[in-house]
């Protein structure tokens, strides 16, 4: 079993110091009447609590926050609605690619076969959901050719004129007014007898 260990233990007040001259019989008693320097202290007391208490009320006329805080600030929040902006972005491209997929097996589908005109059900819904978030395909077939909006991928000599769209390859899309995805394409050359004429 573990003994227990005393240690005396003296209380001082500081105006009461022990002088080198003090027996350690003096130092362990403790006067019942504190000394007046004590008594002063303690009726001070109240005043300091109220002093604290008046500098933590509100000041009446706030101060103007500091313009380079500010501007911190609106730095850091437009920096993170432009990551998720682009998150976003990147979601809706990838969502798109899966449009994509919907369409070529629409293409090479057999006609009067049940699971085309289920996946034509499949892609009608794909294209409304689109449209209710503003997202619309674009129709570059036979338009002409606008490098703002379309990604050449070749040029072919064709009976349509020089410049037009041939084929779509990708379709492209919009989001609201901006362009979203460059529709991929392949643009006519012009007639191979005008390019012989040349």
């Amino acid at each position: 079993m573990a003994s227990i260990i005393r240690i005396p233990i003296t209380v001082r007040r500081p105006s009461e110091a022990r002088s080198p001259e003090t027996t350690e019989e003096q130092a362990q008693t403790v006067p019942s009447t504190p000394s007046p320097a004590a008594q002063e202290k303690i009726a001070s007391q109240p005043e300091a609590e109220n002093q604290v208490g008046a500098r933590q009320e509100p000041s009446e006329a706030p101060r103007a926050p500091d313009p380079a805080v500010l501007s911190a600030l609106r730095r850091a929040l437009e920096g993170s609605e432009l990551l998720e902006e682009a998150k976003l972005q990147a979601f809706v491209l990838n969502l798109l690619e899966v449009g994509d997929n919907l369409e070529r097996a629409l293409r090479f589908a057999p006609e009067d076969d049940a699971v085309a005109e289920g996946v034509a059900l499949t892609w009608r819904q794909f294209l409304r959901a689109l449209a209710q978030v503003d997202i619309l395909p674009m129709d570059s077939l036979h338009q002409p050719f606008d490098p703002h909006q379309h990604e050449a991928i070749a040029v072919v000599a064709s009976d349509l004129e020089e410049g037009t769209i041939v084929h779509e390859e990708q379709r492209g899309y919009t989001y609201g007014q901006k362009l979203l995805r460059p529709a991929r394409v392949i643009v006519s050359a012009g007639s191979a007898a005008d390019q012989v004429g040349e």
